[in-house]
């Protein structure tokens, strides 16, 4: 009989032998691997034993450097996150016909999102104008323009290292003829009524930013609008606010409102992602509005 072959972080377990098994079972079977460098989310439990299990993930996958994110907090998604093997280096990750460098110490990227990125590039029609509200290090901007190399994108970062990786990535993907970064708070950019498509690739009370979007729809938009939602009821409860928003303004729902679960965040909460249609009532300009932080 041929035994089945070990998976990598069952050869790990077997060399941490000085880890207490009923501690070592809390062991994550998953991992995120970009390019050299090597991510985990390594239980509470484990810490104590962090660098010692962080050598062996250097030593099983021959990557470069391994980190140990604790958790994610602020409206920045910033990693509370340690390099516990390996030295420190900037993560490279190739999606499609994208490059995407960044630093997994300071920045979140989560390739479960790639079937998303896909299906809003495939949304993209030559000549849109797009606004990319929460830009980051170019998720979605940096897609479209790949689908469609005649768009223009306004991509918005305030978060000044997500923005430092923003440029970058534009460069090394060659779309500075298409990518106009915007450095500030979405809130309080003006950029005019110009978009066809607008990106809202938020977590955390999205609905709040809906109203600023509206400040940059065309007569006719796209809004793609993200939130982590309840699984049983989230996306109907999301597009029952996005309507209540949406009445106030001088703008209208026009078509049906189309959702998608892009992946499980929790046992009870979900990514979820609804793209909108809205159309002007009539050819005024919408009231700009501003906010002060």
């Amino acid at each position: 009989m041929i035994s089945k072959r070990k998976s990598p972080v069952d050869r790990i377990k077997d060399s941490l032998v000085d880890i207490p098994a009923s501690v070592l079972n809390h062991l994550p079977e998953g991992y995120k691997r970009f390019g050299n460098v090597m991510v985990l989310y390594l239980p509470d439990i484990l810490t104590p034993y962090c660098k010692r299990i962080g050598e062996q993930y250097l030593k099983e996958f021959g990557v470069e450097a391994v980190i140990n994110i604790k958790r994610v907090y602020g409206d920045l998604r910033i990693p509370d996150a340690e390099l516990i093997a390996g030295i420190k280096r900037d993560a490279i990750y190739k999606e499609n016909s994208v490059i995407y460098e960044f630093d997994p110490l300071h920045i979140m990227f989560s390739p479960g999102n790639k079937h998303v990125r896909k299906v809003i590039a495939d949304d993209i029609n030559k000549n849109d104008v797009v606004v990319d509200m929460f830009a980051g290090i170019g998720y979605f901007s940096i897609p479209a323009v790949k689908k469609e190399p005649d768009i223009k994108v306004y991509a918005i970062e305030k978060n000044a290292t997500s923005y430092h990786y923003l440029i970058k990535n534009i460069k090394q993907n060659h779309a500075e003829n298409n990518i106009i970064p915007v450095y500030g708070d979405c809130r309080n950019i003006y950029i005019g009524n110009v978009a066809t498509k607008i990106f809202m690739g938020y977590f955390g009370n999205t609905i709040k930013y809906l109203p600023y979007a509206l400040n940059f729809a065309s007569k006719n938009c796209v809004i793609y609008f993200h939130d982590v939602m309840d699984r049983s009821n989230g996306l109907d409860r999301s597009m029952c606010n996005i309507k209540n928003v949406i009445k106030n303004t001088e703008f209208i729902i026009n078509g049906d409102m189309e959702t998608m679960i892009v992946k499980e965040v929790s046992k009870t909460m979900v990514h979820g992602m609804i793209r909108i249609p809205v159309s002007k009532k009539n050819d005024k300009d919408s009231q700009y509005i501003r906010d002060s932080h």
